[in-house]
């Protein structure tokens, strides 16, 4: 089996949000270009198109995107974009879900009323197998999950990609400090972790994309506001299972609830595809003005913040086509901004 691995290291401690100063975008090498049109009724998509050529990356294919909108000039008070696939539970999970073992009741929608807005997340119980997607993502996918992992004497959580009939796939798994790869079962590769701890919530990431009869996986782990890189891990497989070159159902398991699920393109979540475009889904944006702000982290943890000169109007009042790289009219915008956090 031909197989390379790429390990990061870990506990990235970055700087916060406050008293970060803003900077011009030039000389970052990211710039956020154009988002057409710039004016959409609610539900329509927006194509945002944008330039990364990182100057001061230590390795360009580990520099991640993070997609967000946001109405203030800052980006402050951003909110992820949805483009493949978003869940939060807010209409319980039966609709896009369903629960492998005996008992569809393994698994129930709960609500953490300590949070204020109250968060909703999805809960298995101590013997719950897996729960899978309806659907299947494209073949080339960033899975992105926000979760709290529960403690216990197990203590073993984890998200999968690419899940065939019969359950074989690629799993990101969190255990004894360790960020692991697996796939049928088998481990292929692991790094250590910085401490997840029960009852703080968390990003973990995997994704896939197939190389020419491989397929190459990168694996994340982030604090709940993004602001540090816990774990990363990169690898390249060619599977002994030729269907796991193919698209397959995307699964959660383990001693962890489990609050936000997004599937992205892999090429609009890292800068090495040469593509450079994603498909903005405004079904869910109030209407209103909005930048487009991309959170941008290497894998040495030096972490950006890109917002774009224009603005894109999401529903509103009919008027006259704008041009696609103008501000919105009587709406100046601030010059692109760039925080170092």
């Amino acid at each position: 089996m031909l197989q390379r691995a790429a390990r990061l290291s870990t506990g990235l401690v970055l700087g916060l949000l406050a008293g970060a100063g803003a900077a011009r975008a030039q000389g970052s090498g990211f710039e956020i270009r154009s988002a057409s049109p710039p004016r959409v009724a609610p539900g329509a998509p927006v194509q945002i198109r944008w330039t990364d050529q990182m100057a001061d990356a230590v390795d360009e294919g580990l520099t991640s995107i993070t997609w967000y909108y946001a109405s203030r000039p800052d980006g402050h008070d951003r909110k992820r974009i949805s483009t493949r696939f978003r869940d939060d539970f807010r209409q319980g999970y039966v609709a896009n879900w369903r629960a492998e073992g005996r008992f569809i009741f393994d698994w129930i929608v709960r609500e953490d009323r300590s949070r204020r807005p109250a968060r909703l997340f999805l809960a298995g119980n101590r013997d719950a197998g897996r729960i899978l997607s309806r659907a299947e993502p494209e073949r080339d996918t960033v899975l992105s999950v926000l979760l709290r992992p529960r403690g216990g004497a197990a203590g073993e959580f984890g998200v999968g990609v690419r899940i065939q009939p019969g359950g074989r796939g690629y799993e990101a798994r969190v255990s004894r400090g360790c960020l692991q790869l697996y796939e049928g079962g088998q481990k292929l590769s692991e790094c250590l972790s910085a401490e997840v701890l029960p009852r703080n919530w968390y990003w973990l990431e995997i994704g896939t994309r197939g190389r020419k009869g491989d397929v190459e996986l990168r694996l994340r782990v982030y604090d709940e506001k993004r602001e540090m890189l816990l774990a990363g891990l990169t690898h390249v497989e060619r599977p002994s299972d030729r269907r796991l070159l193919r698209p397959g159902l995307v699964g959660l398991w383990g001693s962890a609830d489990f609050a936000e699920v997004y599937t992205d393109p892999w090429e609009c979540r890292w800068t090495d595809d040469g593509r450079n475009e994603l498909r903005w889904d405004t079904s869910d944006v109030p209407p209103g003005r909005y930048h487009v702000v991309a959170e941008v982290l290497d894998c040495r943890g030096k972490h950006r913040l890109v917002v774009s000169e224009f603005q894109v109007q999401v529903g509103g009042e009919e008027s006259p086509d704008i041009p696609r790289d103008a501000p919105l009219s009587g709406n100046p915008a601030p010059r692109p901004a760039v925080e170092d956090l």
